[in-house]
């Protein structure tokens, strides 16, 4: 007779418990809510960036290029110091905002992967393009050759150093490099000598 009633008293000991547990952890404010569905209207639609891609795809995307965008002004350019990472793709895009021709030379800094933009290519297009969310498109529809040809004043950029130039006010020029030795380069215009820039590879 003892003998059930323990086992009884047991099992109602073991119920307690287990009501007391399910209240406790109901009443905990720590407890995660059940996910609420949101309403159909916030939803997004269409493909999700980067999904069904690696994460080394995404990361090699995102780093793939770095713009830098410079000015060429009757003054000098602007900046007239910039810094890059070496090792990283640069899409250098030169701007001719002053009356003439102007150039973007780097002196003693040779690059890998030199191309730039092709001389067939509208740059009223590419200017429009600039900065808006069909640059990535441009990039690929832009023609890029491994050579640049003559300017108007008969400078012609070699392909062992980054030269952009702009024949006419207004013009852009695109130089696609890659630059692997660190150290401060000089910028120079050859057709206007006072203007100086630097170029430091970090």
């Amino acid at each position: 007779m003892m003998g059930l009633f323990r086992r009884i008293a047991f099992c109602l000991l073991v119920g307690v418990l287990t009501i007391g547990l399910t209240a406790i952890s109901c009443s905990n404010p720590e407890a995660e809510p059940d996910p609420i569905e949101a309403p159909a209207s916030l939803k997004k639609s269409g493909p999700i960036s980067g999904e069904g891609k690696t994460d080394a795809e995404v990361y090699t995307e995102a780093f793939d290029q770095m713009n830098i965008n410079v000015d060429l002004t009757d003054e000098g350019f602007r900046p007239a110091s910039i810094h890059i990472p070496a090792g990283r793709k640069i899409k250098l895009v030169v701007r001719n905002r002053g009356t003439g021709e102007h150039h973007y030379r780097v002196i003693g800094l040779t690059p890998r992967n030199l191309e730039w933009l092709a001389p067939n290519i509208d740059t009223e297009d590419i200017e429009a393009a600039i900065g808006t969310d069909v640059e990535h498109d441009m990039h690929h529809t832009t023609g890029f050759a491994p050579f640049r040809g003559e300017s108007r004043a008969g400078i012609r950029p070699f392909g062992d150093e980054v030269h952009a130039y702009v024949d006419a006010a207004g013009g852009v020029d695109m130089v696609l490099f890659v630059a692997l030795e660190t150290g401060t380069y000089e910028v120079e215009c050859p057709l206007h000598l006072e203007a100086v820039g630097k170029v430091t590879v970090f």
